[in-house]
């Protein structure tokens, strides 16, 4: 661990002081330190991808927070980068690497199991008092990015990653910038399906 990087000062230097690393308020000063090799990015969505770039040119690897930009474009560009400079580039999703779903995986896989035909998955979070990025489309917010990036996750974890969509709608409310629910319906080469919901403030 080199450092960690903040806009806010009084989080930033705490972290670093406990963690015992430097701390830069600046990221393109970071960039700049010679022994950085990976740079884990958990800025808000919206971000992601100019902030991403940046890693990437620096010649650094790229761990970043789901999801990996709010674009199909955006996030084509930040791969194309990463293989002509031969860099790491990856879209992390915590879950994957708890104990508790490596037990499931281990069950789902096993010869015991048996075929999966199909898959159900549902995560909703509650209204915030402090929604922060997740009410503001500049930022990136939304349900889809936010949350529902978890249930696809899944999906293409259990079901693989040939699935095509059948089915999908967002949903908002009158007063609001942003989606704040959805569901689809995936299925795979094979036939398995995968019915999928979200949604915050629910």
């Amino acid at each position: 661990m080199v450092g960690v990087t903040s806009r806010n000062h009084t989080v930033g230097s705490k972290t670093a002081k406990n963690l015992g690393c430097l701390y830069w308020n600046d990221p393109s000063e970071m960039l700049k330190h010679q022994t950085i090799d990976v740079v884990y990015l958990s800025t808000p969505i919206g971000l992601h991808a100019e902030m991403g770039e940046s890693v990437l040119k620096a010649g650094c690897h790229l761990w970043c927070e789901k999801s990996l930009t709010n674009s199909f474009d955006q996030s084509n560009r930040l791969i194309s980068l990463a293989r002509k400079k031969d860099l790491a580039l990856c879209e992390t999703f915590m879950y994957q690497y708890h104990p508790q779903f490596e037990r499931l995986r281990d069950i789902v896989f096993s010869s015991d199991f048996g075929e999966t035909v199909s898959l159900v998955s549902r995560l909703t979070i509650p209204k915030l008092d402090q929604p922060g990025f997740r009410d503001s489309p500049e930022l990136g917010g939304g349900a889809y990015f936010d949350v529902g990036c978890y249930p696809i996750s899944l999906a293409s974890e259990f079901l693989g990653k040939d699935l095509s969509v059948h089915f999908a709608e967002l949903e908002d409310d009158n007063n609001s910038q942003v989606d704040l629910r959805g569901r689809a319906i995936l299925k795979s080469k094979v036939g398995s399906i995968a019915f999928l919901e979200w949604g915050m403030g629910s």
